[in-house]
C-alpha cells in the first residue's frame, strides 16, 4: 500500500480506508461564548471543508457548550477540562492529543481565520516542505466603533510579527493563531509548558524550543488571521459587550481571502508612522498594499518587544546580544525578566488580573473623569481629560463591583451629548434601564439591581458620534458622543424609592 496523503489514512485492525482530514484546529476555550462563536464561524467560512475543529474548554462555567453545540457539525467537537487549569497550554496539548490530521492549527477564541487561511497555508508547506510556519497578523489594537468599514481615522490596525529579515527572532512576538504545524514536528518539540513554568508566554516557549532543536521555521508573508488580543484589553473576562469582535466580524464575514479594506487601513497607518506619503496607496492593488504592508511592520517592529519597553541599563546589553543568547538557548525575553527579579509565569498572571480583576467602588462616586477611572472601562471611552471624559463610539461599557445595597440604590449620571439632542439608552447588567432624548446637559438616574457586593455592567449606547470639526463647533477632529462629568451612587429613601 502507498503512503497515505494528508487527507486519507488507514486505521489499525481494519482495511477499511478512511478519510482523515486535511486539517485539525484547535480552540482553546474560557468563558466567553460569545466570542468564541465568532472564531468558530471563521473555521466554518474556509474555502476549503477538509478539517475538524476541536474546541477544548479549560473548566468553562458558561454556556460555551450550549454554543459549540448549537453548530449542530459533525466536524466540530468540545470537551470541557474538569478543572481550571489558569491557561491555555492544558486545552490545547488535550486538543492536539485528539487531533487527527498530518496539519495543526490554532486559534485564539478571540481571533479570526481569514477564509483562505487552511488552504493557503498548506500549500505553503506542501511547497516548500517546511515543518512549520508562521504569518504576519493582522492585529486589530483599537476600533472606533462597533460597526461599519475599517477606517484609518478611527480604528488602530497592525501587523503583528514580522521580523525584519523573515527569520526567526525570539524577541518579536508570533501569534499561535498564526503557525501551522506538521504533526511530526508537534511530536518532535512536545508539549506547551504550563504558564508557571516559563518567563515567557507558553507558546513563546514553544516556538524557541521548536527553534533550538532545529525545526524548519518559516516565514509566510501573506496575512490571513485578525487577532483581538484578550491581554491588552482590561476586564476582557468581565465585559458584556463585544463591540470589537461584531465590527471585525462585518469585515470578514464571507470574504474570499483578506480584505482589501484591512489590508490598506494597515499600510495607510503604517506610512503614516513611517512619515511616508500615503497618497499613492490608495491606487495601489490589493498585492501591492500588503507587501507595503509587511515591509512596513518589519521596520516598526525592529528591535521587537524588547525595543518597546521602558527598560533599565541592562537591557540594551541583552536587546544588542539577542542573537548570541539565543544560540545558547537563553530566551532573551526571559533573560530580561528574570534580571527584573520576576519569577516565571509573571507574564501570565499579571494577564489574569488585569482580565479578570473587577475594581470595587470605594465611597459614592466613579472616578469617571480621572486616570482612576481607567480601571473601570471597558470599550468606548477617550482617555480622561480635565474631570470628564467623552465616548468616542455608538456604544461604551463600565465595570465596577458595587457596595452591597437593597435595591435602593441609583446611579445618578451627569452629563451633555455633543449634538444638541440625542437619543440615549442605558442598560444595567443587560436589561434595559433607561432611554429618552437628551437636549443638553442633564442629570438621569439609573437603577442598580439588588446585590451583595456585586459586579455591575452599565452600557450606554446613543447613535455614532461625530466629531467637532464636522459640526462646525472647533477644530477638534476626535470622534466624540457623550461627554460623562460625573457618576455617583446615591441612596434614595425608601418612600423616594
Amino acid at each position: 500500500m502507498g503512503a497515505n496523503s494528508a487527507s486519507e489514512g488507514v486505521f489499525p485492525y481494519s482495511s477499511e480506508v478512511v478519510a482523515l482530514p486535511a486539517a485539525s484546529i484547535v480552540i482553546p476555550a474560557y468563558n466567553r461564548a460569545e466570542v468564541v462563536r465568532y472564531a468558530i464561524e471563521s473555521v466554518l467560512q474556509q474555502d476549503m471543508s477538509n478539517w475538524e475543529l476541536i474546541v477544548v474548554g479549560d473548566g468553562c462555567t458558561d454556556h460555551s457548550e450550549t454554543v459549540v453545540a448549537s453548530f449542530d457539525d459533525p466536524r466540530i467537537s468540545w470537551e470541557n477540562l474538569p478543572v481550571n487549569s489558569g491557561g491555555q497550554s492544558a486545552p490545547i496539548n488535550r486538543g492536539m492529543a485528539k487531533a487527527k490530521s498530518e496539519y495543526l492549527f490554532i486559534l485564539g477564541q478571540d481571533d479570526f481565520y481569514f477564509a483562505d487561511r487552511i488552504s493557503h497555508s498548506i500549500a505553503v508547506m506542501e511547497t516548500t516542505g517546511a515543518d512549520m510556519l508562521w504569518s504576519p497578523v493582522v492585529l486589530l489594537h483599537a476600533a472606533g466603533e462597533r460597526t461599519g468599514p475599517p477606517d484609518p481615522r478611527r480604528d488602530c490596525l497592525r501587523l503583528d510579527g514580522v521580523t525584519s529579515d523573515g527569520s526567526f527572532q525570539p524577541e518579536m512576538f508570533m501569534s499561535a493563531t498564526s503557525w501551522t504545524v506538521r504533526r511530526s514536528t508537534w511530536d518532535r518539540v512536545g508539549e506547551w509548558v504550563h504558564a508557571d513554568e516559563a518567563h515567557v508566554s507558553p507558546s513563546q516557549d514553544w516556538i524557541f524550543r521548536a527553534w533550538r532543536k532545529g525545526v524548519d521555521l518559516r516565514f509566510d508573508p501573506h496575512p490571513c488571521v485578525l487577532a483581538i488580543h484578550a491581554g491588552v484589553r482590561r476586564l476582557t473576562y468581565r465585559r458584556t459587550l463585544n463591540a470589537e469582535h461584531e465590527r471585525a466580524w462585518e469585515w470578514i464575514r464571507d470574504r474570499p481571502s483578506v480584505s482589501r479594506d484591512i489590508v490598506e487601513a494597515v499600510a495607510i497607518q503604517q506610512a503614516r508612522d513611517l512619515g511616508q506619503s500615503i497618497d499613492s496607496l490608495s491606487l495601489e492593488p490589493a498585492e501591492a498594499l500588503e507587501k507595503i504592508a509587511v515591509e512596513q511592520s518589519a521596520v516598526l517592529g525592529h528591535g521587537g518587544l524588547i525595543g518597546s519597553w521602558t527598560t533599565p541599563r541592562w537591557a540594551p546589553l541583552i536587546t544588542r546580544y539577542a542573537r548570541l543568547l539565543s544560540r545558547l538557548g537563553i530566551h532573551p525575553l526571559g533573560l530580561q525578566r528574570r534580571v527584573a527579579g520576576r519569577r516565571k509565569g509573571h507574564f501570565v498572571r499579571q494577564h489574569r488580573k488585569f482580565t479578570h480583576d473587577v475594581p470595587q467602588v470605594e465611597g459614592s462616586e466613579l472616578p469617571i473623569g480621572r486616570a482612576a477611572g481607567d480601571d473601570l472601562l471597558g470599550f468606548g471611552w477617550h482617555s480622561c481629560e480635565d474631570g470628564w471624559r467623552w465616548t468616542h463610539a455608538s456604544a461604551a461599557e463600565i465595570v465596577f463591583i458595587c457596595p452591597a445595597n437593597d435595591g435602593n440604590d441609583t446611579l445618578e449620571i451627569d452629563l451633555v451629548p455633543l449634538r444638541s439632542s440625542e437619543f440615549v439608552r442605558l442598560f444595567v447588567n443587560g436589561d434595559l434601564a433607561f432611554e429618552r432624548t437628551i437636549e443638553g446637559r442633564e442629570k438621569i438616574d439609573v437603577p442598580i439591581p439588588t446585590n451583595r457586593g456585586g459586579q455591575v455592567n452599565i452600557v450606554i449606547e446613543s447613535s455614532v458620534p461625530t466629531t467637532p470639526k464636522d459640526l462646525g463647533i472647533n477644530e477638534d477632529e476626535r470622534f466624540l458622543g457623550l461627554c460623562v462629568y460625573s457618576m455617583k451612587l446615591v441612596r434614595r429613601s425608601r418612600q423616594a424609592a
